[in-house]
């Protein structure tokens, strides 16, 4: 028994240092290599945020696979804060230009980053890049701290399945027992096909409330059935209708909304749980992902412009074959049929990641330009909890429109458009340097405390595909906490209840 632990943990440290040796190399690299225009310090800044952030994923390659948790939650932080936060330094020469004027925020002459159309920065704040460490350091002490000691011994919640159904030893097989893991499909199937429709039919999403519940439905239903998959536990019969039927419907479905943030969160469940369940990650798939990502995204803003706006009613097939006519024609006359390959396409894409551009204005405008919000955009967190189909005259948040215009990222008049607040950024308009230290560490004491409860290792096959779908979305601190968390304890109640009474009765019947 030690030799074979012996030899796991050495089979698990040599890939744990390559990696680390990896991540360490490629900032090295990207230092040395950077633009012009990156002050060295601000280099060394962004370096130390990328690896910084990439650490929880080394801490969770160094585990043993029994003792991973179905979804990584604070891993997958960790890389959100190095992509989105520190990697966006070293790509800024494709945002920058030269300013013959005096422009917000830069001097004439100087070259500057043009972020949004209203906001012209002449450099990224050193301020704004030690709050990020320090937000981040805060936030990971915090999660190990609240993991090892605050709710070491919290219970996990539990929601009905196959699992739950049990009998004593030596007790004859009741036809309860029989059915049990027929009602847990069932319902797994039901999910997925609600998700469905509310993707697919227009009178479905217009019904109050309803998306907040069937929206997680399907990241449910796909963690669920794909873990029966992989321990062969879901008839074939079914595995044809969900994963070639369904499934592909339901992306197809997503895709021609014009999102890609949907496809991207369902991604990252299926390599948290391919991980989980067999111990290795997928290397190959997620790198392909990636490419894919960089190759699409520059041509979805095109996309949104034809089918938002001229031809929104088209069937979902046309939209998705006018969706490959402009990414076939846009590859080819802009890279490979173009002599001259122009990376303006790729524009859009650093500024959609530069949440540390963001982040720099807000520094350096907050409290000197613009006073603290003092807590406002927190105040709606209770109120969200209450479902619109109870309270029909609910207000709706329109945080993301008031901070863009609040920080003239949107022009004074705009009032229909939104810029995302992620937590940092929003922790430092309302409270400022010590809103990010203190609100960092609660942050990852609530990351921890749901990780706890919600996802571990040894819970039974449902509890770790609700868990898993319902934690998901967090990771992803890109939207205003009250935004990503309003609906987590209703949702989480209402899949407590409806995985768990179906299993009671279940079980009232086995006695």
């Amino acid at each position: 028994m030690h030799l074979s632990g012996l030899k796991l943990r050495d089979r698990l440290f040599r890939p744990t240092v390559l990696v680390s040796a990896t991540i360490l190399l490629s900032c090295a690299l990207l230092v040395l290599f950077r633009d012009g225009w990156l002050p060295l310090d601000r280099a060394l800044f962004a370096a130390a945020i990328i690896f910084i952030g990439c650490m929880p994923s080394i801490a969770y390659l160094g585990m043993a696979p029994s003792h991973r948790p179905p979804l990584p939650l604070m891993a997958l932080c960790g890389i959100f804060y190095a992509v989105f936060f520190g990697l966006p330094a070293f790509l800024m020469s494709n945002l920058t230009s030269i300013y013959g004027s005096q422009q917000m925020g830069c001097s004439p002459f100087r070259q500057c980053i043009n972020y949004y159309n209203l906001t012209i920065i002449e450099t990224i704040s050193r301020e704004a890049l030690a709050l990020i460490l320090v937000g981040l350091a805060m936030m990971f002490g915090a999660w190990i701290l609240g993991n090892r000691i605050v709710f070491a011994r919290i219970p996990a919640l539990k929601f009905g399945g196959i699992e739950h159904v049990s009998r004593a030893p030596g007790a004859s097989v009741s036809p309860a027992h029989d059915i049990a893991p027929g009602i847990t499909l069932g319902l797994a199937i039901f999910l997925a096909l609600a998700n469905l429709a509310y993707w697919a039919v227009l009178s479905v999403r217009e019904l109050p409330s309803v998306g907040q519940f069937l929206q997680p439905a399907g990241y449910v239903a796909f963690g669920l059935l794909y873990l029966l998959r992989a321990n062969g536990r879901l008839p074939r019969w079914l595995t044809i209708v969900y994963f070639w039927v369904i499934l592909p419907l339901w992306l197809m479905n997503m895709a021609v909304t014009g999102f890609l943030t949907p496809i991207i969160l369902l991604i990252c469940l299926w390599l948290a749980l391919r991980t989980h369940t067999f111990g290795s990650i997928p290397w190959k798939p997620a790198l392909a992902g990636v490419l894919v990502f960089v190759w699409i995204y520059p041509h979805i803003s095109e996309y949104r412009a034809n089918y938002w706006r001229l031809q929104k009613d088209e069937p979902t097939i046309t939209k998705l074959a006018g969706f490959g006519n402009i990414l076939i024609e846009r590859t080819w006359s802009n890279g490979l049929g173009s002599k001259h390959f122009s990376t303006r396409p790729f524009q859009g894409l650093v500024q959609r990641l530069s949440l540390n551009l963001q982040f720099s204005t807000v520094v350096d405008k907050t409290p000197d330009r613009i006073p603290y919000w003092q807590g406002t955009t927190y105040r709606s967190l209770f109120l969200s909890w209450v479902p619109r189909v109870v309270w029909k005259g609910k207000p709706e948040e329109r945080w993301g429109n008031e901070f863009g215009r609040r920080y003239q990222f949107l022009a004074p008049e705009n009032t229909s458009m939104s810029v995302n607040l992620p937590w940092l950024v929003e922790l430092y308009a309302n409270f400022g340097a010590k809103g990010v230290v203190i609100g960092m560490l609660l942050i990852g004491l609530l990351l921890a405390f749901l990780e706890r409860l919600l996802s571990r290792p040894e819970s039974d096959t449902v509890s770790k595909a609700v868990g898993a779908a319902v934690l998901l979305p967090l990771f992803y601190h890109e939207s205003n906490f009250t935004v990503m968390t309003g609906s987590l304890l209703p949702l989480i109640f209402c899949l407590w209840i409806y995985f768990n009474v179906p299993a009671r009765l279940l079980a009232r019947r086995c006695n």
